[in-house]
């Protein structure tokens, strides 16, 4: 057995130091020079090192001159012009729009229901408590300073604030 084992390891490696000779036509001869790519012969020489060239110059930036006219006066901003009529509060979408108001003792609020059911708002500490229909509006006098608390209390429940200066 040892011998054979032998044999075969020789064998092998007279194929592989011999190789094998492949015999081709003229034709594909022929071809396969063209289409090889050319060898180039290896330079035993040190490659040439690169020079890098140095970078352009570029010329600071200088600032611009300031101007000596002084800067323009933000125009005069004109007072807002007071609201003629009740402040307007709108309900729709789940909330007062806005949600905050500020008036003066005296003036009024405008409540308008925005949506197709009928809702129900209270005023603070029960001074009114009034349904309003799809389109309805409401108007309420506030004669007291301080912050009010307006609230819708059908599903959904949400709060709206007055503040009476």
């Amino acid at each position: 057995m040892k011998k054979i084992i032998m044999i075969v390891f020789t064998l092998m490696f007279l194929v592989g130091c011999v190789g094998v000779n492949v015999s081709r036509t003229p034709a594909e001869a022929q071809e396969s020079e063209k289409t090889a790519e050319p060898k180039q012969e290896e330079s035993l020489a040190p490659p040439e090192p690169q020079v890098e060239e140095p970078p352009e110059e570029i010329p600071p930036i200088e600032p611009e001159p300031e101007d000596e006219t002084p800067p323009e006066e933000p125009p005069e901003e004109e007072p807002e012009e007071q609201q003629s009529g009740p402040a307007q509060m709108n309900i729709s979408s789940g909330r007062f729009h806005p949600e905050e108001i500020f008036v003066g003792v005296g003036e009024t609020v405008t409540w308008t229901n925005n949506y197709d059911a009928p809702i129900m708002i209270s005023g603070p500490k029960g001074t009114f408590n009034t349904k309003l229909y799809g389109g309805e509006s409401y108007t309420y006098t506030f004669e007291k300073t301080g912050k009010h608390a307006i609230i819708k209390l059908v599903d959904p429940i949400f709060f709206g604030w007055v503040y009476v200066e």
